[in-house]
């Protein structure tokens, strides 16, 4: 199970528990029913699947941040440059998990 402190590994995040908790949740959902076959698989899609739902928010953070230290951060100049970084990490890590035949993805039984 993917916590968010688990999330933190792949990603220093300033945000609140609270703010966290809906977005890792939602990731979860996503790939309800994927039987991963190791935590790091788990950790990669779910993490990163977490981060691209929580960019906005830590966006807005870290621009806040950028503006107060003068600073300037490539990365965060594009939103969808940083949301589309964390969600191919994810989609990475899914391809192991698809069939050869269609492409579907296999799902384990409830």
């Amino acid at each position: 199970m993917i916590t968010i402190n688990d999330v933190r590994t792949l990603f220093s995040i300033s945000l609140s528990d609270e703010e966290i908790i809906p977005h890792l949740t939602r990731a979860k959902r996503d790939f309800k029913g994927i039987e991963f076959s190791d935590d790091e698989d788990e950790l990669e899609a779910i993490g990163c699947k977490t981060i691209y739902y929580l960019s906005p928010l830590i966006w807005i953070a870290q621009s806040a941040k950028a503006r107060e230290y003068d600073e300037s951060i490539e990365t965060f100049s594009d939103i969808e440059k940083f949301q589309n970084y964390w969600l191919k990490r994810s989609d990475e890590i899914i391809k192991k998990y698809k069939t050869d035949k269609g492409g579907n993805i296999k799902w384990k039984a409830l």
